[in-house]
């Protein structure tokens, strides 16, 4: 832990090297650390590798903290339309946080942007997905999106469905007995 006013630029150039690292792990944390502290260059804005998603998804979540640019919800439609389960959870994971991030600094903008609001309505398509992950992800992109129809919407989808695995999930990440933050 470093605290941010300690964060020098020689700090970030190291941490920088590791960008590159065979560990996906390693390099989406790097992404993630340094966005934390506003030193990620303007070059991952074009890593398009839907197939390491959680490096992707760090990097969206950098791309889309200023403003919600019509490249995000580009890439983070195809996140969610990809085969790969991994991969639709990280962009669940990447649309929960962008739009918790812009919910909190300024509701008035992030209620204006109607083509990430059409991905949050898309949602409850994945709630009965079969992989637990996304379905995991979806729920707490939901709650994190903070759209209080769409949650009453899930509820009853879960409802009608009628599966204790899925109501237990509800209970669990829509009605809060899961940390928001770091649901991935």
């Amino acid at each position: 832990l470093v605290p941010k006013e300690d964060f020098t630029p020689e700090i970030a150039s190291h941490l920088k090297t590791y960008i590159k690292s065979r560990d996906r792990r390693v390099a989406a944390n790097i992404v993630e650390v340094l966005t934390h502290f506003g030193a990620v260059e303007k070059s991952l804005r074009k890593v398009d590798d839907l197939n390491d998603g959680r490096f992707v998804a760090n990097a969206l979540i950098h791309e889309g903290q200023s403003t919600i640019q019509k490249s995000v919800v580009q890439k983070l439609r195809r996140m969610l339309a990809s085969n790969h389960a991994s991969t639709m959870a990280s962009g669940f994971y990447a649309l929960g946080e962008i739009a918790l991030l812009h919910r909190r600094r300024d509701n008035v903008y992030y209620s204006t942007q109607v083509d990430f609001l059409r991905l949050i309505e898309t949602i409850p398509k994945f709630v009965q997905h079969p992989d637990g992950m996304v379905r995991r992800q979806a729920f707490v992109a939901a709650r994190k999106a903070g759209n209080e129809e769409l949650i009453v919407r899930l509820r009853k989808d879960i409802k009608d469905a009628g599966s204790e695995i899925l109501d237990e999930e509800i209970r669990k990440y829509l009605d809060g007995d899961s940390e928001i933050r770091r649901a991935a």
